[in-house]
């Protein structure tokens, strides 16, 4: 690796630092993860350099210092601090769409993913 692909990966790999700290099991740093065995440590640390690998191959080195800098700012932070939360209710809503079931006014049903049913015309059934 050149200079300039090291620095570009070292950026890389802070943007997965800043944004994916909490991502996989082993670097959540609550209690439910102490004690994470030196192999899972390793196998999660293998995700985050494919993570680098892939931002330094698909953002320009000027991206990757703007996307840094973001998620290095107060807002940064408490953007990817506030994704367990949406996450969480995200989950919880898509739990209701399976439980609850949604009918058109009009027209035939077919179910769909999420408990959702969708509206087919007669003419496409034949």
């Amino acid at each position: 690796m050149t200079m300039a692909q090291t620095e570009k990966y070292n950026l890389a790999r802070r943007l997965v630092d800043l944004t994916m700290k909490d991502s996989y099991p082993g670097r959540r740093r609550d209690k439910a993860s102490e004690g994470t065995s030196e192999v899972k440590q390793r196998s999660n640390d293998k995700f985050m350099r494919l993570w680098a690998d892939i931002y330094a191959k698909h953002y320009s080195d000027e991206q990757l210092t703007a996307l840094v800098e973001f998620y290095g700012s107060d807002i940064g932070i408490s953007i990817v601090n506030a994704k367990p939360t949406l996450t969480a209710e995200f989950e919880s809503r898509i739990s209701e769409l399976n439980t609850s079931s949604f009918t058109p006014a009009h027209g035939d049903t077919k179910s769909s993913s999420f408990g959702i049913r969708s509206v087919t015309r007669k003419d496409e059934d034949s």
